[in-house]
């Protein structure tokens, strides 16, 4: 089973997905710092769910399928409901097991933080709905 890819060298790469992409393409995986740079700058809730996503993306899944059964990462991250869900679960094993692996820290430490961004996010959006702030002007971003 082909490996995340950790290093760019030639003109095109294997990756996971079992296809041939040229090498200008490929973006390195996201750190962890970046994610989370990525969280708390994120003004929507895609926004976090996108980065989410990305994080994710950045485990082998070898990585991922050594993880016990309950900290599994779902099949695919639809929204806030998926991420918040997914955190609690990770955070739930986290303090049910004595000697949780590294990867779970890990990943309990970032759903657990894009899940607040999450309830963040939709606390503004409700406080701007009943006009108890005032509603900014998010620019677009390119």
């Amino acid at each position: 089973m082909p490996q995340r890819l950790t290093h760019f060298s030639g003109n095109w790469t294997f990756l996971q997905q079992c296809r041939f992409i040229p090498a200008s393409e490929i973006k390195p995986p996201m750190t962890s710092i970046a994610c989370q740079h990525r969280i708390d700058s994120a003004r929507t809730e895609q926004e976090v769910v996108e980065a989410s996503r990305e994080f994710l993306s950045s485990f082998s899944l070898v990585e991922l399928s050594d993880l016990p059964l309950p900290c599994r990462p779902p099949a695919k991250l639809f929204g806030r409901e998926d991420v918040s869900a997914y955190a609690f679960d990770l955070v739930r094993h986290e303090c049910e097991t004595r000697q949780a692996a590294e990867i779970v820290h890990k990943l309990a430490r970032f759903f657990s933080l894009a899940a607040t961004r999450l309830t963040h996010i939709a606390s503004r959006r409700y406080l701007e709905r009943q006009h108890l702030l005032p509603v900014v002007d998010q620019p677009e971003r390119p």
